[in-house]
């Protein structure tokens, strides 16, 4: 038992060294700014403190769930004249230990607890139905993971208003979902459930589907490794999935102290569950393009149009150019950001304090997609070679090169690819290869039993 213990952690270690040198490090960064959440601003704060997390990870967490709700009361006027939906797309990547949970545990309180009531609800007035009776929608606000499927399902059945949040989004990030074959059909889903475009759907066997006015939400927090490979798809990148969402990478967290934390004792916090509680109770229409719309009082286009133009001059000719699709969606998401501020505060008008906070909060956006392109975290040369590592290190012995073709990964079977990846290897020292053959050649602190 102890040599299969032993055997475990060097293998963990091996992966743990491969990461290290092929994955790009933690991005420098600007400290969030958790004052431009404006209303959401003390919760997200009293989060982070009591949590002992980041406070992009408690802002991004407080954030999202206000969108989720706000997506479903009010639409925005763009500065383009155009009308917004409020939903947003967030992704905050974090070590594991780092809080995750703990601040969206804190964030989602109020939306989880009335799905609770909402499902046991829903469950006695199913038991009640006779055969003939019509059942009532589906009262399902969030799950964890989805399908492109499941999404269509979700919309037939249940709220025109949902959303996407977990944790632990490497399950749907490198699951079924977003899988080689599923990538493109999911990520397509969810583009347009961003736009606010709905469904028009028609299958063999179920027949047509047609739903407008849908929204969707998302918030993904996931460790480094479990996005890189999925970060770094240039399908993705090309259909602006990625371009869509809000990015927070924070620093690893430095070492906590013992301080209990009882969210329910702070005035902040309780009163940011009650907002959620009241928006909540709000009936939701069945087609969400028909709300009220938020308009930009003249203060508020004085201060967006600028950053339009300026996010159009950056991506097309200066130095956004490596993050153009992310750079154009700027000024959008500004409106959007700022529209969820207002519709949770109560407001009717978007005002240019609100427009000035939202576009804080997107340039921190913006500087973490920059050091994610700029430093690698979305080469998918450097994701490769790390799974082909991994495959590597699970088979134990040296391998054929040709043999990488037949039996390696899908995704590096071809030979352009492959070759690619063990260059990278070769490079950082992970592998060589001689007489056809790959062997693993981690330095010895790597601690890999079969390597040379």
């Amino acid at each position: 038992m102890m040599a299969g213990i032993t055997s475990y952690s060097r293998h963990t270690q091996a992966i743990e060294q491969a990461r290290r040198l092929l994955l790009p490090k933690r991005f420098p960064e600007s400290d969030y700014p958790l004052d431009a959440l404006g209303p959401l601003a003390e919760a997200a704060r009293e989060i982070a403190n009591g949590v002992q997390c980041s406070p992009a990870l408690a802002g991004q967490s407080v954030l999202a769930a206000a969108a989720l709700l706000a997506q479903g009361v009010a639409n925005a006027r763009g500065a383009d004249g155009r009308a917004k939906p409020l939903n947003l797309y967030a992704l905050t990547i974090a070590q594991s230990g780092d809080g995750k949970d703990s601040a969206d545990g804190v964030a989602f309180h109020a939306i989880r607890e009335w799905q609770r009531e909402a499902t046991k609800a829903y469950r006695r007035t199913m038991a009640r139905l006779g055969k003939d009776d019509m059942p009532p929608p589906e009262p399902y606000r969030v799950t964890r993971d989805v399908t492109a499927e499941g999404l269509r399902r979700a919309y037939e059945k249940g709220m025109s208003s949902q959303g996407v949040y977990s944790t632990e989004a490497a399950t749907m990030l490198v699951g079924h979902a977003l899988s080689q074959e599923n990538r493109i059909k999911t990520a397509a889903t969810l583009c347009g459930l961003w736009d606010g475009t709905g469904f028009s759907v028609t299958r063999a066997g179920t027949g047509r589907f047609e739903r407008h006015g849908t929204r969707l939400s998302m918030h993904l927090m996931a460790q480094p490794a479990a996005v890189s490979e999925v970060m770094s798809d240039a399908a993705l990148m090309q259909i602006g999935f990625w371009p869509r969402f809000l990015l927070a990478w924070p620093e690893p967290l430095q070492p906590r102290k013992y301080r209990p934390f009882r969210p329910e004792m702070s005035p902040p916090i309780t009163a940011f569950w009650q907002r959620c509680d009241e928006l909540l109770r709000l009936p939701l229409g069945d087609d969400n393009d028909k709300l009220p719309l938020l308009e930009l009082d003249a203060e508020a286009v004085a201060v967006l149009a600028p950053f339009l133009e300026e996010c159009e001059k950056r991506c097309r000719q200066g130095d956004w150019q490596p993050i153009q699709p992310f750079g154009l969606r700027g000024a959008e998401l500004a409106v959007r950001i700022a529209g969820v501020q207002t519709a949770f505060a109560g407001g009717d008008v978007i005002d240019a304090e609100s427009a000035e906070r939202s576009i804080v909060l997107v340039r921190h956006s913006l500087r973490n997609w920059q050091a994610a392109v700029g430093g690698g975290a979305t080469d998918p040369v450097a994701a490769h070679a790390l799974m082909l590592f991994q495959w590597l290190l699970n088979c134990g012995r040296p391998i054929k090169v040709g043999d990488i073709l037949r039996l390696g990964p899908n995704t590096l079977r071809s030979k352009g690819r492959r070759n690619a990846v063990l260059d990278r290897l070769g490079e950082v020292g992970l592998v060589t290869v001689r007489n056809g053959m790959v062997n693993i050649s981690v330095p010895s602190d790597g601690g890999c039993e079969f390597c040379e």
